[in-house]
């Protein structure tokens, strides 16, 4: 997927992207200056774990995304 960080889209897709997509806009809306990034998700969550494959991914994003704003990890 696809999107303008500076006009986010206001219906969603409906896909998992959903949940990427939905870290940025806290993100912008708690005031971090995002950069634009294109970013490729893996991962081998195993299962047990205590973390959902929806959480994982928002995870996963959030990180990537605060370490391009340079913004530290709590």
């Amino acid at each position: 997927m696809e999107f303008n960080l500076d006009q986010l889209p206001a219906v969603r897709a409906g896909h998992w992207s959903d949940y990427a997509l939905g870290v940025v806009e806290m993100m912008a809306e708690s005031g971090i200056g995002l950069r634009g990034a294109n970013l490729l998700v893996s991962g081998d969550v195993p299962q047990g774990a205590g973390l959902s494959s929806s959480a994982s991914i928002e995870v996963a994003v959030g990180y990537a995304l605060l370490d391009l704003a340079e913004q530290p990890i709590d």
